[in-house]
């Protein structure tokens, strides 16, 4: 069995090295990263992880974030030049997590009928931490019950077989294919999910995203929504005060962990640091 993650990746120095460390150590056998233009040393640390360890390093200068199509090219490529039986489309902020076990162990329970299936997000959040080590290492506080901007859950992760003919759809919420089903059934991964770390993080964010939106002509003005949402803060001044309200300080965070709006989850913490023990 061949596991192969996909990563499109921009300006995300602070914690593609963790990204890369854990998915290698759960099991993935091969990485295909695409660098969208990266200037805050994201494509240094892509090319040092490439070194040593099995993965290719492509780069997409486009800006307009045809996201669909650089991952669908990404996910056939797997298939067709590295033989990837099963294929996993992430973002740098993303880290698949299965609590029984490795990410190989779980894809040798899979039947063998299952062609593809969804995989739950979980957001964790800002705090006040020592910012001494990588994000996940530090951010061990998740939302109980992630919701987008809208107050909707937020939309899984699909992963799939490999296959020369799957077309990931934009935000890799799905796949579709003359051999993939067209509703996808809940898997046990769950995707621990890190998209607001420090403000530099966020505002870097929120300008790359934004421009590339507002450059793309083909995606629906739904696509993206919170992206274009907060670019609007960010051309307004107002997004300090945005970043605020995600952010937990000390008082914050203590209510927010007694009323189980948030829980302390270090599984992921554990497994980057090497220790046994996780909660959550």
């Amino acid at each position: 069995m061949k596991i192969v993650l996909t990563l499109l990746v921009r300006d995300e120095s602070d914690i593609i090295g963790s990204n890369l460390a854990y998915h290698f150590s759960q099991g993935v056998d091969f990485v295909i990263a695409m660098d969208n233009g990266s200037r805050d040393g994201t494509d240094e640390i892509l090319h040092e992880y490439a070194r040593h360890h099995p993965m290719e390093v492509l780069y997409e200068p486009a800006s307009d974030y045809s996201q669909h199509r650089w991952v669908t090219g990404m996910a056939r490529r797997a298939h067709e030049h590295y033989a990837a039986d099963w294929v996993i489309n992430g973002d740098a902020d993303e880290f698949f997590v299965w609590k029984s076990g490795t990410l190989r162990e779980s894809f040798s329970t899979i039947p063998d009928a299952v062609r593809a299936f969804h995989a739950s997000r979980v957001d964790f959040v800002p705090f006040d931490r020592p910012n001494r080590k990588p994000p996940p290492e530090e951010m061990i506080y998740r939302k109980t019950r992630s919701l987008n901007l809208k107050d909707r859950p937020l939309p899984p992760k699909a992963i799939h077989r490999g296959d020369p003919d799957v077309v990931v759809t934009h935000g890799n919420h799905g796949v579709r294919g003359p051999r993939f089903p067209n509703h996808l059934e809940r898997g046990e991964i769950v995707v621990y999910h890190y998209p607001i770390r420090s403000y530099d993080q966020f505002e870097t964010s929120v300008r790359n995203f934004g421009t590339s939106y507002a450059q793309n002509t083909e995606l629906p003005a739904s696509a993206g929504f919170h992206s274009r949402y907060w670019y609007e803060l960010l051309q307004q001044g107002k997004l300090p005060r945005e970043y605020r309200r995600h952010y937990f300080k000390a008082r914050r965070l203590k209510r927010s962990l007694a009323s189980n709006e948030l829980c302390e989850d270090r599984t992921l913490a554990d497994r980057l640091t090497g220790d046994a023990g996780s909660s959550g």
